[in-house]
């Protein structure tokens, strides 16, 4: 029998977001990551020496690298970067059940550094939020409430819908959220 071939880094770490999305941090083993993976374990611990805790490090990072990327794409535009990021934020929620990666390893009880990983991952991604819309003239204090605002009712709909088996409330949260940062704002 031939050798599978490899795993690019992006399908590896597409694939391990999609594990730890379905089964929480805490509830995702070793043997369920490999699995899912489609590796060996020997073959995932090639990849992170370190454990599950790097794996979950280097799946933030992804997720949020993605994220970015789908700004920068966007172009100069603040009003066209905020529009990139929120179907970016679509794409990864909109089409599937499955719970925040964040939100999933903040509840469950991570470890210091792990911890740190998902604040810096919060923090990013509401950053990111206040200062595309400075950059369209809101001022600071509103820009950071807005974009608080906005992950709140994101995470709050991801739970709800998932709790209820209802869908809509994430595609009606997601629709809100264009409104929610760019109303009020001069011609984008």
């Amino acid at each position: 029998m031939g050798r599978r071939p490899s795993l690019s880094e992006d399908e590896l770490l597409d694939r391990l977001t999609h594990s730890f999305r379905r089964t929480g941090y805490d509830g995702a083993s070793l043997s369920s990551l490999a699995a899912d993976a489609g590796l060996n374990k020997s073959a995932l611990y090639h990849h992170f020496p370190d454990g599950k805790e790097s794996m979950a490090c280097a799946v933030i990072d992804h997720v949020l690298g993605g994220f970015a990327r789908a700004v920068d794409r966007a172009g100069p535009s603040a009003g066209a970067r905020i529009d990139a990021l929120l179907d970016a934020v679509a794409d990864y929620f909109g089409r599937t059940d499955l719970a925040c990666l964040l939100g999933n390893i903040a509840l469950s009880e991570p470890d210091a550094g792990l911890l740190a990983a998902v604040r810096h991952g919060f923090t990013t991604w509401l950053t990111a939020l206040t200062d595309l819309q400075m950059r369209l003239g809101r001022p600071r204090a509103e820009a950071a409430r807005r974009a608080e605002d906005a992950v709140v009712r994101l995470e709050g709909a991801l739970i709800l819908a998932r709790a209820l088996g209802d869908r809509t409330v994430i595609e009606r949260q997601l629709a809100a959220l264009g409104p929610l940062l760019l109303d009020g704002l001069p011609d984008r």
